[in-house]
């Protein structure tokens, strides 16, 4: 996400973490953070590494197809967990 619209809704959220957690806030919203990026590197990763074998190439090809053949399901870039919480995995 481009930081134009990252650095806004960091300071959102953070407001947000502030009224919810407290004292706690900052320790929150660092792991939300921590979360976001180990995220946002493993979708970069995805599009633009080679994967070759193992795990990560599964993932790279479930996370593919979602773009490439069904961009309403399969959300899921580092697990397809939450795809069936959501009851978004492919038919």
């Amino acid at each position: 996400m481009p930081p134009s619209i990252s650095v806004p809704l960091a300071f959102l959220f953070y407001g947000i973490f502030l009224l919810m957690f407290g004292r706690f806030a900052s320790s929150a919203f660092a792991g939300l953070v921590f979360g976001y990026v180990c995220y946002d590197m493993l979708h970069y990763a995805t599009h633009h590494f080679p994967m070759k074998r193992g795990v990560l190439l599964w993932l790279k090809q479930y996370h593919l197809r979602h773009h490439y053949k069904d961009d309403h399901a399969g959300y899921g870039i580092s697990s397809p967990l939450w795809d069936y919480v959501f009851r978004t995995t492919r038919r």
